[in-house]
């Protein structure tokens, strides 16, 4: 390049400039200009000192539209700025939501605290008004007076024996209801507490844990009552309510879910979004008093497989159970693949205010039928299995 082309190179810059801070002081006279005034060249330049961004512009008519609306921009109240930065964002312009966003910002630090308390403290206060009269609604039409309140409960006239034993019975088909029941009135409490039930209820709970294959129920019920009679001795000190509320046991009324997420990255088509797809699936795991138990992998809702979890669905891989009397759980089961038997040690917990409803995962394997050889499998995204009670799988 020549000296000459150089000068006429920098007059033009400095006339660019000259220009540039005109059109920002008095819009309306700039607009007035001849379009000769304008170089028809690339021009560079600073459009406003609280702005620290360079734009590029090869029209003057695009130029001009510009600086304009970077100097409206600059005198609208951040609150402003801020939800058109926001609808913009939602129409997918993401490079003038950027700078809208930097303009409230800057005028205002705090404009998004501001935001939300514009416009969801209204929301809130609705629904905290709509409670409110709905409750109130709720009282008055509550009647306090029971007029049968007086009146004799035959219920409670039975023997004591004879409530025992429905009491028992209850608890025997659903641990739920039987505590339901006795919190009705102090003497189904008194006679819920009583040794008979409780002992009864232990010998029928961890009865199954000890279950044989070979062996008939029937021949079970003698021999294993005097271990848990000695379990309950030595461990619990004789108390069979304590021996419940301690020692680990399964349930059969419910299933036991996990919920297990992992992450991965997405594909995308432009460098604004970098997408992560969240992977969502879950295990089932149904046992049965027998010492069989039935287990599912799959990506749907717990209200689509629950109601399948029977022995008769062919889609599920069985298996057989056994626990120690730690809470230490072993299952062996079917998979996908025939020539495999996998194998889950998990642990019996307690979790949150219920007892017993957690299982944790101690190591997960498979062994190869015809060769014997076993396959670790990682547990990084397996979570603990939690128990969920059906009431029915209809």
């Amino acid at each position: 390049m020549s000296s000459a082309d150089l000068e006429q190179f920098r007059q033009r810059w400095l006339n660019d400039l000259t220009r540039t801070d005109r059109d920002l002081s008095d819009p309306d006279e700039s607009s007035q200009s001849t379009p000769s005034d304008t170089p028809a060249a690339d021009t560079y330049f600073r459009p406003a000192k609280e702005i620290d961004r360079v734009y590029v512009v090869t029209d003057p008519e695009t130029k001009l539209s510009t600086i304009r609306s970077v100097a409206k921009s600059s005198n609208k109240p951040a609150i402003q700025l801020y939800e058109e930065a926001i609808a913009k964002e939602k129409v997918g312009q993401l490079s003038e939501a950027v700078r809208l966003y930097r303009l409230a910002h800057k005028k205002n630090p705090n404009i998004d605290t501001v935001y939300k308390e514009l416009h969801f403290s209204k929301k809130r206060n609705q629904v905290a008004e709509n409670n409110a009269q709905d409750i109130e609604k709720g009282l008055s039409d509550l009647c306090l007076s029971d007029p049968q309140a007086d009146a004799p409960s035959l219920f409670l006239n039975l023997p004591d024996e004879i409530i025992e034993s429905i009491l028992l019975h209850t608890a025997l088909n659903d641990i739920h209801d039987f505590i339901a029941l006795i919190n009705l009135n102090k003497k189904l409490n008194r006679l819920g507490q009583s040794a008979y039930v409780w002992k009864n209820i232990c010998l029928a709970t961890y009865l199954h844990e000890t279950f044989e294959d070979h062996i008939p129920p029937r021949e079970l019920i003698a021999p294993y009552t005097e271990q848990e009679r000695l379990v309950c001795a030595t461990s619990f000190n004789s108390d069979w309510k304590l021996m419940y509320r301690k020692r680990p046991f399964i349930r059969f009324n419910g299933v036991y879910i996990s919920t297990c997420t992992y992450q991965r990255p997405g594909l995308s088509e432009d460098t604004w979004n970098a997408p992560y797809h969240i992977v969502t699936y879950y295990r089932y795991l149904r046992f049965f008093p027998n010492r069989s138990c039935v287990s599912f992998l799959s990506t749907h809702e717990p209200s689509e497989i629950v109601p399948k979890l029977s022995k008769d669905n062919e889609e599920l891989y069985r298996g057989r159970w056994t626990m120690s009397e730690n809470g230490r759980l072993h299952i062996e089961t079917e998979g996908t693949v025939s020539r495999y038997i996998f194998y889950m040690d998990l642990t019996m917990k307690s979790y949150g205010t219920r007892r017993h409803n957690r299982l944790t995962w101690n190591a997960f394997w498979s062994v190869n039928r015809l060769t014997d050889n076993r396959a670790e499998f990682s547990l990084r995204h397996d979570k603990p299995f939690m128990f969920s009670r059906v009431l029915s799988y209809d």
